[in-house]
This record gives structure tokens, sequence and C-alpha cells, in this order.
């Protein structure tokens, strides 16, 4: 008998013996209530909200995200609400034993009241953990509307490319980090190599219900990743059916949800994108083509007294093309502005870039739900697909240096996670306990050549030609507790995984706590053990043959306090340090990760993190700082601690809206309109320099200097936009006019050496997208 079959039989066999242990015989008599609250014109949350039932005791108050829950008895029940700046009334609906949602929308008094103030115990924010707004979400300026753009504006989280979704979190890299959409886990483009290849994420946000980031060891419920969780979860509690047109110079999408019988809810969205124009006014002009488009659809079919079927279908496709004609190349830069800082370089190029990815997913998943607890079966499949074909030349003038880039790069993936999670409530206490496992097939190429002809014909060159075929099969298993026992609220859990890549088994302990000091003082605390495999990327310098790397380790603490302003406004600072081992080291090249195919580095990252967040009066937003050192110690090349590629120093964030009062105007429709802005500011990245080094037969050639000795101009971006809400044949209409990179600044997000006459390397800086104008029309139906 095989190992794997063992593995396999003793997997299966496990899997049955959690099921029938917890499996629960009965329903029990509660089901969860779940209330969301809006203002029906701004279709804002609205926290304060009293919420009860006829003939119950309890009474719930909404929070910041509009939102709270009941336990009550199944059947015919009767809601009523009520709210010192809203009409008060009652709202009948059934209640079933796997529970249900209500919307409510809050109609405004038609006459003034005068300020009253209201204290409610509002639930504290956890150390790490934030709960984005969805209302922020719909209104956040940015050149693509794209809900991961947000993250950008939360503390210890650094990004330096404007084309791009993508984040460090903390002193790592992108890679590190694990997003979840209805509980299945995606990924960024392996074959990714510059910000502006990519267009949009998965994520849409006309569909989103709630999204909720976390940091600073995250709970062992989530994957094996060393920095960070995103978990994202679609809409599907619409009272009734409608939905969503949302039409923008760049994107155009369409969601539609309700139900279709009272046991079936439905969410679907279509979107389409062309995203060339926000690629004029680059270095490299030329013909763009950047476009987008993804069909996402999520069905819950509920079956009283067995459970409830969820479906998640998606489908995308990414398009990115060039034709480049000119290049600007620029240098000697000493100031931000575009047209008056640089020398440049003009020169030709030829050629042709293209870059095209493919997702497709299947979640599914069977929840049943029993008196104080409830069991949860699972299946995600995954299938990725990318090419790259690019061969461009670029000649510079006027030092007559031709430039060749040729990538031909494949990539096909599909993964299958299979899992049973159950949890039940004992006492004051929470227990959720999953197994489950994973399945990974890769099958990829690269061919990469990289040269400059220079110095009458002298030519150098570097490139890769490697194949991976892989197959792997991990395992988990993960047990998590949280209690309550007055001030102080925990949650603990260890997970167990076994990495296929590295035949591995880590054991990894978590904790974390949360203690109220104070009525509006808490302190937090959160710590653990995190690991991550090599996938792909880190296996390419050495091709398939390498098999001795090892998941990549990471011990992690954080502490802070919590002060709560007011009901919906709260402060929060927080120190945290990750120490770091089996590091596979790398360098950063736009989006370009070039790992070095050994655990040969450990590193250590220590930070502080502040921000105020919430809503005051009528403004709403967040302002945060973050504070970074991020360094590593490659062994044998005879230094200590260096820089790390991503050891942003110092950070600062702000996103602010507030409501334009137009009284005087007379005019309703601009009553409601809201001015928002964005402003991301950032130190720079820490790069390795080319120096001229003389070859054997008295050429020069270029090769790297002090590893990360030299940073990056700081980087500073301000967006603005505002948004009206109005009423129109019964159906809510939201326009949007939004200006992104206000002072049209001129950031930079890597770095090109060429070799010159004077024996001097010339620095050409690459740079990011200039200011770009947006309107949208949305209309909720």
């Amino acid at each position: 008998m095989s190992n794997k079959f063992r593995f396999m039989q003793g997997f299966y066999t496990l899997c049955l013996s959690c099921a029938t242990i917890l499996q629960f015989h009965t329903i029990g008599e509660a089901a969860t209530l779940t209330v969301t609250a809006l203002d029906s014109l701004t279709k804002e949350p609205v926290n304060g909200v009293f919420v009860n039932v006829a003939g119950s005791p309890h009474t719930s108050i909404t929070d910041i995200e509009g939102k709270t829950r009941l336990e009550l008895a199944p059947g015919h029940i009767l809601v009523q609400y009520s709210h010192i700046a809203y009409s008060s009334g009652v709202i009948q609906t059934h209640l079933d034993s796997l529970g249900s949602t209500l919307l409510i929308l809050l109609q405004t008094h038609p006459v003034e009241i005068p300020e009253v103030i209201i204290s409610t115990s509002a639930s504290t924010p956890e150390q790490g953990k934030t709960d984005i707004s969805l209302t922020e979400l719909r209104r956040y300026p940015a050149p693509t509307n794209d809900p991961l753009r947000y993250l950008k504006v939360l503390p210890g989280i650094t990004s330096g490319n404007d084309f791009s979704e993508l984040y460090n979190v903390q002193g790592g890299n992108y890679d590190q980090n694990l997003v979840y959409i209805n509980g299945v886990e995606m990924e960024s483009p392996l074959l990714l190599r510059r910000g502006l290849a990519q267009t949009l994420s998965i994520l849409n946000p006309t569909m989103i219900d709630s999204m909720t980031f976390r940091a600073i060891s995250f709970p062992v419920t989530f994957g094996d990743k060393l920095s960070s969780a995103l978990d994202a979860n679609y809409k599907l509690n619409a009272q009734e059916n409608g939905g969503i047109l949302d039409l923008s110079v760049t994107t155009q999408s369409l969601t539609l949800q309700g139900h279709l019988a009272q046991s079936l809810d439905f969410i679907s969205g279509i979107r389409y994108s062309n995203l060339g124009r926000n690629a004029r006014g680059l270095q490299i002009s030329g013909q763009f083509d950047r476009k987008f488009w993804d069909w996402q659809t999520q069905i819950r079919f509920k079956y009283p007294r067995i459970g409830q079927l969820t479906l998640y279908i998606a489908t995308l496709r990414s398009i990115f093309g060039m034709r480049p004609e000119e290049i600007l190349l620029r240098y000697n830069c000493h100031a931000f502005r575009h047209e008056r800082i640089c020398d440049e370089y003009h020169g030709f190029a030829s050629g042709h870039e293209n870059f095209t990815y493919e997702d497709n997913l299947l979640g599914m998943s069977m929840e049943r739900t029993a008196k104080h607890g409830r069991i949860r079966v699972y299946t995600n499949i995954v299938h990725k697909r990318e090419d790259e074909d690019t061969s461009v030349q670029y000649e510079i003038e006027p030092s007559s240096i031709r430039s060749t880039e040729a990538f031909i790069n494949q990539l096909k993936q599909i993964k299958v996670e299979s899992a049973i999670v159950a949890s039940k409530d004992l006492g004051e206490s929470h227990f959720t306990v999953g197994v489950g496992a994973r399945f990974l097939k890769l099958n990829g190429s690269i061919n990469s050549f990289e040269g400059i002809t220079y110095d009458r014909g002298r030519f150098f060159a570097e490139g890769i030609n490697s194949e991976l075929q892989r197959n792997y099969n991990d395992s988990f298993f993960y047990l998590q507790s949280r209690h309550q026992t007055g001030r102080l609220r925990t949650v603990g859990g260890v997970r167990i995984a076994q990495f296929g890549a590295t035949g591995e088994t880590i054991v990894m302990p978590r904790i974390s706590a949360n203690y109220r000091l104070f009525p509006r003082v808490s302190w937090t605390l959160a710590a653990g053990r995190h690991a991550q495999p090599p996938v792909y990327k880190e296996f390419l310098p050495v091709g398939s043959a390498k098999d001795s790397l090892k998941s990549q380790r990471s011990d992690q603490i954080g502490t802070g306090l919590i002060y709560q302003i007011q009901e919906s406004l709260y402060w929060s600072t927080e120190i945290f340090y990750r120490s770091q081992w089996r590091m596979i080291s790398y360098q950063i090249d736009d989006l370009r990760i070039r790992y070095s195919g050994e655990n040969d580095s450990k590193g250590r990252v220590f930070g502080v993190n502040s921000k105020l967040r919430g809503k005051l009066d009528s403004l709403i937003g967040i302002v945060s700082y973050g504070y970074l050192i991020a360094q590593e110690n490659i062994v044998r090349d005879g230094y200590d601690y260096l820089p790390r590629a991503n050891d942003q120093r110092h950070t600062l964030s702000m996103y602010l809206e507030d409501r334009m009062f137009l009284d005087f105007m007379r005019i309703r429709f601009l009553d409601y309109s809201r001015f928002h802005i964005r402003v991301l500011y950032g130190t720079g990245f820490p790069h390795t320099p080319k120096v001229v080094a003389i070859s054997e037969d008295g050429h020069q050639q270029l090769t790297d200097g002090p590893r990360n000795s030299v940073r990056d101009r700081p980087y500073f971006r301000f967006d603005v936009g505002m948004t009206q809400s109005t009423s129109l044949w019964r159906k809510t209409l939201h326009l949007r006019e939004e200006i992104a990179n206000v002072f049209d600044q001129h950031n930079v997000l890597g770095y090109s050496y060429l070799p010159s006459s004077s024996g001097k390397p010339i620095e050409l800086r690459k740079s990011l997208g200039r200011r770009v104008y947006n309107v949208s029309v949305s209309v909720e139906f």
C-alpha cells in the first residue's frame, strides 16, 4: 500500500469521524436574524438604531456598519425600530430555522429635532482586525473602482504602484497575503511582471456584503501565508428583487440580486472594463490595450430541517497588450512635478508585449445549523491560466543604446480544496474545528531574455529558461476556541499543516486577547507562528530539480491600545515584531519578484501603527500612520542585517468624506452631495543599484552594487471626488466625479540602468501614471 493511499485513507477516516462526533440530530429553537439599517436615500449604514421584536424583552443596537443580530425563535415576527434622527417603524417578517436577514431603509424626519447624545455599548475593534465599510468602498477615490485598493489607506500596508491593487503588509511582499471570496482562496497572477499589465481584481464592489482585513497573527481558520488575510463575502440577503447598474468612463457593470422562491436567494454580477486611457502620458507611448471582464454568481438553496447549499461560480479574463512607438526616459530628477524636473533621453521602440490571464472558480458548501452550533462541508475548485508573449526593442538616443526584452511564459494551475468545519457553543465558549486537504497541480515554463547592445556592438544579456511541473498534496487541521469572561475576550487555537511541496508537518499555535481596562479603553494582544510553503516563483531560479526548499517561517507578536472616543469613532495604536527564518531572499522590480531559489536568509521586522477611524457628525473616514523597519540577513554574503526591498519607513494615509451642506442654494439634489479625498504618502523603498565593472577583456559591464543601498524618492498621491445621490422614478441615482493624482505627481516604481561612455551608469526611473479623470453614474433599482 503506497504512502499516498494511506494518507488519503487516513484523511477521509478522520473526516468521517469528525462528522460523526459533531453531527447534530435535532434543529434547535434558536435562529439568527441579521438586521441591516441604511439611510433610504444615501444608502449609508446607520449606527445607533434600536431594534427589538414584539414580545421579546431584549433590545439590540446597530453598529457602525448598520448591522445587528438577534437570536430568536423561528416563525412570524414583528420587528420594531427607532432612531433619534429617523422615523420609527414596524416590519413584519418570517424567521426560518436557518436564519434570515432584514434590510431597514430609514426615512428622515420631516422636521428639525434637537441634538441628543446617545450612549451605547458598541463592540470594541480587535487587534489587527479591520472591518471595511461598504460605504467607503463605494465612494473611495482611486484610478479604478477596486476594493483591494482601499486597503492602501490602512496602517502597516505599503504599495508604490498606481496600476496594481497588490499590497505589502508589515514588511512582507504581496505573495504573502491571503484573499478569500465566499470562502474560496484567490491568488494574484504568478507571472505578473508589471503593474500596468494588471487590470481589476476579482472582487466586485457592488456584490460585497462584508469585508474584513486581518494582520498580526491572524486566526488559525485561515490558510498558510505569512502576512495577512482578507475575507470578503457577497450579499445573499435581498428583501426583494433588484440590482445596481454602474456606468463609468472606464468600467461598466450590472448586478442583480433577490430571491426566486422562499428557499432560493441569488446575486449575480457582470463587469467590463477598458483601462487603456489610464496608460496615457507614460514614459512609453504607443497603443495600449487593457481590458477586463468577469461574471460571478452566488446561489443559496435552503432546505428546512436539513440545511443550506451555497454555490459560487466565477470566471474572468484580463488582457494587456502594448505596441510601443516611443520611449522617454528620465534621469537627474529632483522634484515631483512631471514637466519641469528631469533631464530626458528620447528613443524609438518597436515590437509587442502581451499578457493574458484567466481564472475560473467553483465553490460548493453544505451547511447545517443546530441549537448551539453548526457543521459545514465545502469543496473549492480554482483553474488558472496565464500567458505572456513579449518581444520589445528600445533604441535610446543619443547614446545609441539598444535594449531588448523577450518573454514567452506560460502557466496552468488547478487547485482543489475540501474540508469539514464544525462549531459548537459550550456555555461562554465557542469552539471551531476543521480538517481538510488541498491538491495543487502546476505546469509552467519560463523563457526570458534581456539584453543591451552598446559601445560599438558590445553586448551583455541575462535570461532564464525553466520548466516546472509539480503536484502537491497538502492537508491541514485546526482547533480554535473563543471565550468571553467579564472584561476579557480571548481567541486561541492551533493549526497543523502538512506541506507536500516540502515534506514538512508544522504546528502553529496562535492566540489573541482583548481586555477592557476602562469603559472606553481596551488592551489588545496577538501572537503566533505562521508558515508559507514555496509554490512556483520560488523554484524558478533553479528549475524543477531543486527539492531542498523548505517553508518560510515567522513568529509574530503585537500589542496595543484602543480608545473608543465615541460610539462611532475610535483611535488605536499598536506595536509589532516579526522574527523570520528560513526566508527566501528576493529583489523587486515593479511587480516582478526575483527569488534567490534557496532558504538563504533570516529577517526581523518592527513597526508601529496608529489610526483614527470612524464617523464624527457627517464626517467619515480614516487617518493612519505607520513606521516600519524591515531587515534581512543573507547567509554567506559577508554583511549583517540590511534593509529589505519592502522597507518603507514612514507611511501616512488619509481617506475622508463629508457632506456638502448647500441649503442656501435651495437645491434638494445637492443636499446629499459628498466630497471625498484620498492622500497617500510614503518614504522611498530601497533598491540595489548597478555599478560598472571591467571585464577580463577590458570592456565595461554592469553588475549589482551594494544590496538595497539606495532609496527611491518619496511617493505622494492626492485624489479627490464627489458623489451626489437622489431619488428618480422611485430609483436611487448616484452621480460620481473624481480626479486621480490631482497634482500630476511624478512617482517612481523602479529603476533601470544603462552603461555610458563616461563609465558611470545611467539611472533611468520608471514612472507611474499621470492625472486621470473619471465620471460614473450608478442606478439602484
